[in-house]
């Protein structure tokens, strides 16, 4: 097996103060992994060298990975062990295109119903991401929780389980913004609490649709930057 460990790695060891159960977990410790480039794309690592890197047992690591597989952030080969996949410029098109089908839904069914404690909601996630705009990891669990607040707001569980499930190419392709940049996202999710509070749908989609092709349009910026060919 061809096996790969990274020569530098923070620490991962699993805190066991959380609630959250183990593979959870460890499935927040391989995405920061992740995120920081300390495992990369291409070659395979053992499970049961990761599974001792967080000093957990293989089953919630196994877990955790198979979560990542269905995110498709990484690929699972029986007596290989796994390794993240090089997602191809196509897939991340492809997940901003379902993003603003899913998510022009549900503005258009949250803006007539909206109430004043789902706007006092996001308003606070707003102010929470304002305060850890330098820190992209809580950051990014704040946008997620932004987007998904509103699908389960307009009543659509379903849509925001789709979301939710959206998640690993989400951190992917936006951990890495600026500190400025992730300030602009926040003002970009205000325009679209704005037009939920005045019920315009119109502009809280509008509002969307610029929060989301922005975000498109800084990761193809970065992919071109390193080379990456669009892959079909």
């Amino acid at each position: 097996m061809t096996e790969r460990r990274p020569a530098v790695i923070s620490d991962l060891r699993i805190d066991g103060a959380s609630r959250d159960t183990l593979a959870d977990r460890a499935y927040r410790s391989i995405r920061v992994a992740i995120i920081n480039h300390e495992l990369v794309p291409g070659p395979y690592y053992s499970e049961a060298w990761l599974a001792g890197l967080l000093g957990v047992s293989r089953t919630p690591t196994h877990y955790a990975l198979l979560q990542l597989e269905i995110e498709g952030i990484v690929e699972i080969a029986a007596q290989r062990g796994f390794r993240l996949r090089d997602v191809p410029e196509s897939e991340f098109n492809e997940f901003y295109e379902v993003r603003i089908l899913l998510e022009t839904n549900v503005l258009q069914k949250l803006a007539p119903v909206v109430t004043a404690d789902v706007l006092a909601t996001l308003r606070e996630f707003l102010d929470r991401q304002r305060r850890v705009v330098e820190d992209p990891i809580p950051f990014q669990d704040l946008d997620e929780g932004f987007h998904r607040c509103m699908a389960e707001a307009a009543g659509l569980h379903r849509t925001a389980a789709i979301i939710h499930s959206l998640r690993g190419i989400l951190w992917l392709g936006t951990a890495h913004r600026p500190t400025a940049e992730r300030a602009g996202v926040v003002e970009q999710h205000a325009a679209i609490v704005d037009g939920l509070e005045a019920r315009d749908a119109v502009a809280a989609v509008r509002a969307l649709e610029h929060h989301l092709l922005s975000s498109q349009e800084r990761f193809l910026e970065i992919l071109r930057e390193e080379g990456r060919p669009a892959l079909p």
